[in-house]
């Protein structure tokens, strides 16, 4: 499988999670989704790109992105995210490329 480039409509959770088991990769990077990131990350485990950069999302950190063992990066640039990095991203042992710096 290729990468998934996917024009998502807002807040779309089921086209997230179609694309997800489709391929393990989800692009949904200058989407306009607004509103909180899910805490629906603990049934995900085979995702292993994760691009949700530039969007309206204003969100704490998931703590079940823990059980992303296999995701291998991480985009959440251009966001408001707030808190602390969970503990539980330990787990995200496979984790090569992890971007949170948010954009002025």
């Amino acid at each position: 499988h290729g990468n998934w480039f996917v024009e998502v409509q807002r807040n779309s959770v089921l086209m997230l999670l179609i694309f997800v088991y489709l391929d393990g990769v989800v692009y949904l990077g200058n989407n306009k989704l607004e509103g909180r990131i899910p805490d629906i990350f603990d049934e995900l485990n085979q995702m292993t790109d994760l691009q949700l950069h530039g969007n309206g999302l204003k969100s704490e950190l998931p703590a079940s992105m823990g059980f992303l063992t296999s995701l291998r990066r991480l985009t959440l640039e251009g966001n408001v995210m707030s808190g602390t990095l969970p503990t539980s991203w330990g787990g995200m042992t496979d984790l090569e490329a992890l971007e949170l710096v948010r954009e002025s």
